[in-house]
């Protein structure tokens, strides 16, 4: 289910910033959030198969195409040495291992 290119606080990671449907385009709040799990992302799973984030976003926690696109973009571009405003940048580790020990509903979990 979970492996070393998309591991479990990843994927809880993914879930707790799913909580608005339009983190990007509803409150300058949450883009923060969605931004700054892009950094932990980057720092703490450098590896991160991208097309499972993409294909948890849009199946599992029901993003729109356009969010998902744009949160998978600003990844990736990160990993190609391009940057963007915004998102916290201290404290990548400590937020990754709260993802580690945050509960999900089940209906969530099931990453296959």
């Amino acid at each position: 289910m979970f492996s070393e290119c998309y591991p479990e606080p990843l994927h809880n990671g993914l879930y707790a910033i799913s909580i608005s449907p339009s983190v990007f385009e509803k409150f300058h709040h949450y883009e923060r959030d969605a931004k700054t799990a892009i950094r932990v992302i980057h720092h703490c799973v450098p590896d991160a198969d991208l097309n499972r984030i993409y294909l948890t976003l849009t199946t599992k926690l029901e993003w729109s195409d356009k969010d998902a696109k744009l949160f998978v973009s600003r990844l990736e571009g990160l990993r190609h040495g391009k940057n963007f405003h915004g998102g916290d940048e201290t404290g990548m580790e400590e937020r990754y291992n709260r993802w580690g020990s945050s509960i999900i509903p089940d209906k969530y979990l099931n990453t296959n």
